[in-house]
């Protein structure tokens, strides 16, 4: 999952981290870069008609597996662009969900009990860290942690950024410990150091039965309050279906659900593009920023790359025009000579620490290879004719 932003959550099914680049909440600071891990995983476990079941699933150094959660899964599937697990713990059947509020650095778990002849506690144990996301985190830091009822704030070190796990119905119990040498098994094999050391603050409980709703946990910045996860979750249903619907009815499933993970790669930057200047004596405009669509580009691929230049334009076709999404092509076309320092397109796009890297000119018409994109139906229409991919 993404947020729009360049941050993100992904893992695996079972449930175990196997690469750094897995994480509940890569947030990105300086969006759509500066991605910094703030929280791990979850562990997951819950206790039903007396018994305790782990549901999570770890991996250590010297290949100890510690939690089996995954022998209690029953199901895993997509379901308009949102992962879902469905756990049988006894006669017990428990959903969760994972998912990201739309522009902004917060993850979402969210738990529901479906079926069920009793109450079921579910408790969650968030493991945390705060890292770039190519590295690992190794030895105890000194994390400062305050405690409420139903939160936790987490502050890594003078000037990181602070951030705080909250859950929306149970309560919070501070037990912090750290745990040690994870293994991510995938780093391993590509020759890299492979674990990592993470601390829990504590504990989340939360008592669910089948005729409540469900339970959300979220962690996120220290920032206004975030939506609550049902509206989230109303939000991203929409989303999904408003770009299914230019699709012909005819269009088969593996069509429709390559269309509802094109917005997985769009993200936002700061500004809204190039704009130009009234000739004198001209009179007043709208100005371009009320006109101009927000400026956008596209992440070049999940865990590690960003926002390319020649990757979003070979891309922009299939993720926007396609699904008739003209403003927001206008709006990635645009992004392109204001983050050049040759109003060209960019290879790399700049970042706060550095300036664009060499940028390529469109070639002149009678190239081999071009394509034309026009977005006409944008309120400041855009043409980029003969325009190669490189």
């Amino acid at each position: 999952m993404t947020n729009g932003l360049g941050g993100f959550a992904c893992g695996t099914v079972a449930g175990a981290n196997t690469r750094r680049y897995h994480g509940f909440l890569m947030a990105s600071l300086s969006p759509p870069v500066e991605r910094t891990l703030l929280v791990a995983k979850i562990e997951l476990s819950v206790c039903y008609l007396g018994v305790e079941t782990d549901l999570s699933a770890n991996e250590f150094v010297g290949g100890a597996i510690s939690g089996q959660g995954f022998v209690h899964l029953e199901s895993f599937a997509v379901q308009d662009g949102i992962p879902v697990w469905r756990y049988a713990v006894a006669d017990a059947l428990l959903e969760q969900r994972i998912f990201m509020a739309p522009e902004t650095n917060t993850s979402y778990l969210r738990l529901e009990l479906l079926r069920a002849t009793g109450p079921l506690r579910a408790r969650l144990k968030p493991l945390i860290t705060y890292r770039g996301y190519h590295s690992h985190g190794r030895g105890a830091s000194a994390l400062q942690l305050d405690a409420e009822a139903d939160l936790c704030r987490v502050q890594a070190f003078p000037g990181a950024r602070p951030f705080r796990l909250s859950i929306s119905q149970g309560r919070f119990s501070a037990a912090p410990a750290w745990y040690w040498n994870f293994w991510h098994r995938m780093e391993a094999e590509r020759g890299l150091d492979a674990s990592e050391d993470l601390l829990t603050p504590g504990t989340f409980a939360a008592d669910l039965s089948p005729q409540q709703g469900g339970c959300t946990w979220w962690p996120r910045p220290k920032t206004a309050a975030p939506a609550p996860g049902d509206e989230v979750l109303a939000v991203l249903n929409a989303a999904s279906q408003r770009l299914i619907a230019p699709l012909p009815k005819t269009a088969p499933p593996w069509i429709r659900t390559l269309a509802q993970a094109t917005d997985q790669f769009i993200v936002r930057r700061g500004g809204t593009g190039a704009t130009g200047t009234a000739a004198p004596g001209a009179p007043a405009a709208p100005s371009a920023a009320a006109m101009s669509p927000p400026a956008s580009s596209i992440i070049a691929g999940y865990p590690w790359f960003t926002d390319w230049g020649r990757d979003t334009m070979i891309s922009l076709p299939g993720l926007a025009t396609s699904l008739k999404r003209y403003d927001l092509a206008s709006g990635i076309l645009r992004t392109m000579p204001a983050s050049s320092i040759t109003a060209c397109c960019p290879i790399i796009f700049p970042t706060a620490a550095k300036r664009p890297s060499t940028t390529r000119r469109m070639p002149r018409s009678g190239c081999s290879r071009h394509s034309t994109i026009t977005c006409r139906q944008s309120a400041t229409p855009i043409s980029c004719a003969n325009y190669s991919p490189f």
